[in-house]
């Protein structure tokens, strides 16, 4: 049976090259005995910088050495406290043994259910989490996954990945300093992909950096633009052919064009295969020509969006009601907005080819875009009531499919809102609210507060109402260490 999570089991599109300094520091970094504690790699480049893959290497490489590897990733549309952890966890939970697990999760392990509801079930034996001081009930979570992890580590070596640090919430980033602080006698790695664009790096992460960086254990990889000799690598790979002495020339102008950005560099290989449709060898030369009919650098960064333009009308369908989803969407929830049948199947089978998105193993029915880009270039290109469209029929799909479950009532308040204009105000409200409770509930107090104020803006009429989410606002806001709220009176609350 597969180890690796489905996310990391993706079949590349094309072949790997360069990386290979980067890719020797982090199997360099797979634990094989105790004592050494919690390692941490943090990979950053900017968008597209091929961090994803690189790391998908290594897991390949991992695995086969007998490493667990457990795998998490943020999101860039709605934010669920501690995301990562929680998918990483969940696996955990759902692949060992129950007798296992239990003796690892130790006395403590009852905190966990925090943040796995459904973990008693799994196991019996449990206590219930302490009540205690937001601080100390922090604390405890914080410490029992912690336990947990190093139990784990001393029965097999164990991988965590991480992905898209830079949208993770505020627990996640607390968590991971948390750990940073040293797991005994553990033998583990940590691997954290993020954006370090100045764009990108928020306050709370340019902090958790700072404090990781302070750490020992800890190794820093920022990966740059692909060489010119290391685009002529891939392209000698990916063309299957010897292009002949034009080779060079062929990667230094795919250089230039993309900077060296590898997913720019892929997307543009594939559209010269969609226009040539075939390569041969000596086709260096013909290859060169055609690239540079593409245009400029600016030109090649709009290449998605011309490779959109040459899709289907229904498969445009489906991309913008995938986009509006998330990076990760599961048929169930974006078939109800639109497509049914036969055409869902044939746009589903045309994006795919494409390389827009690609199927998730051992997920069925669940997709994921090829790249975050792809995603928002698709959503950029949406009329804003189209989107507020969107968001109100995945909102509802949601609904119909999750109902009210814990771990959808982040999406169901992000869609809502989103879709106000157009209806889901009422319901955006309610799910906002309910959201907060659950955030609170996970001790994720700061986004607590952000989805009560967005219930708040959404506007709610009956005064009795808002004066229960502004009662609400306040506690969380207190427990959170922020500034209760001002009422619309201009008075405290």
């Amino acid at each position: 049976m597969p180890r690796l999570p489905g996310p990391l089991r993706l079949t590349p599109s094309f072949p790997f090259a360069g990386r290979s300094r980067e890719l020797a520091t982090l199997r360099e970094l797979i634990p094989s005995a105790g004592g050494d504690g919690l390692r941490f790699a943090l990979v950053g480049g900017e968008a597209g910088s091929g961090k994803s893959r690189l790391v998908r290497e290594f897991v390949q490489h991992a695995d086969a050495a007998g490493a667990l590897v457990l795998y998490g990733a943020c999101d860039a549309v709605v934010q669920r406290p501690y995301r990562p952890f929680v998918e990483a966890l969940d696996q955990l939970a759902r692949t060992t043994d129950p007798a296992v697990l239990r003796a690892e999760l130790g006395e403590n392990g009852g905190e966990l259910s925090r943040l796995l509801p459904d973990l008693p079930l799994r196991v019996g034996g449990l206590a219930v989490p302490v009540a205690a001081d937001p601080d100390t009930e922090r604390h405890r979570l914080h410490s029992a996954i912690a336990d947990l992890l190093a139990a784990v580590s001393r029965r097999t070596p164990l991988v965590l990945v991480l992905e898209d640090g830079h949208w993770a919430d505020p627990p996640t980033l607390l968590l991971l300093r948390h750990l940073a602080r040293g797991i005994g006698e553990a033998r583990a790695v940590l691997v954290t992909t993020f954006r370090d664009t100045e764009a990108d790096i928020t306050e709370a992460l340019s902090a958790a950096l700072a404090d990781l960086r302070r750490s020992e254990g800890v190794v820093r990889l920022r990966l740059g633009g692909l060489s010119a000799a290391e685009i002529s690598e891939f392209v000698s790979r990916a063309a299957g052919a010897d292009l002949g002495p034009e080779l060079p020339d062929l990667g230094r102008s795919l250089r230039e064009l993309t900077g060296g950005n590898a997913f720019l560099m892929t997307e543009l290989w594939r559209t010269l295969l969609e226009l040539e449709t075939a390569v041969l060898p000596g086709d260096g030369g013909r290859l060169a020509g055609a690239l540079a009919g593409l245009g400029s650098p600016e030109g090649v960064r709009e290449v998605v969006g011309q490779r959109l333009a040459r899709l289907g009308t229904t498969t445009t369908c489906l991309l913008e009601q995938a986009a509006v989803a998330g990076r990760e969407f599961d048929l169930a929830v974006v078939a109800p907005a639109g497509l049914q049948g036969g055409e869902l199947h044939a746009a589903l089978a045309q994006a795919v080819a494409h390389g827009m998105i690609e199927e998730v193993p051992a997920r069925p029915l669940v997709y994921r875009f090829s790249h975050e880009l792809v995603r928002r270039a698709i959503d950029d290109r949406m009329p804003a009531l189209r989107r507020a469209e969107l968001h109100l029929r995945v909102g509802e799909a949601l609904e119909g499919v999750e109902g009210r479950a814990g771990r959808a009532l982040a999406d169901l308040a992000h869609h809502f809102a989103a879709a106000a204009p157009l209806g889901g105000r009422e319901r955006g409200v309610d799910y906002n609210v309910l959201a907060a409770r659950a955030a609170a509930a996970t001790l994720a107090f700061d986004e607590a507060v952000t989805r009560l104020r967005v219930a708040l803006e959404l506007g709610i009429a009956e005064p009795a109402r808002r004066a229960g989410v502004l009662l609400e606002l306040g506690t969380s806001s207190r427990r959170a260490g922020s500034r209760p709220p001002r009422s619309a009176g201009g008075t405290g609350e």
